[in-house]
């Protein structure tokens, strides 16, 4: 007695959910930007909220700058008072070198 075995296949073909109907060569994503405008119409008041919102943006760089630079004045300050420490100790140093020898 044979057994038979039946294999069915199904395929599926999903279309694009975009409405695509035909195969169409792309144009590419140059054509799209060439149509976008140059300059965009803004309300007064949405004008108004952006110019607000750039001072607050260079209010907060002005304080950023200004906290770097009192950062820098103290490296250099700390960096002077070791060179001073330095300069002082190394008599110091050389006198118990002395001694130990």
């Amino acid at each position: 007695m044979r057994l038979g075995i039946t294999i069915g296949l199904m395929f599926f073909f999903f279309q694009a959910e975009d409405g695509i109907r035909d195969a169409q060569e792309s144009r590419g994503l140059g054509d799209v930007y060439k149509r976008q405008p140059l300059f965009m119409e803004i309300s007064k008041t949405d004008a108004d909220k952006l110019l607000r919102g750039m001072d607050n943006i260079n209010q907060r760089i002005g304080a950023i700058l200004a906290e770097i630079q009192e950062a820098e004045t103290c490296v250099a300050q700390y960096n002077d008072t070791q060179a001073h420490l330095a300069q002082a100790v190394a008599p110091m140093k050389e006198l118990l070198d002395s001694g130990t020898n």
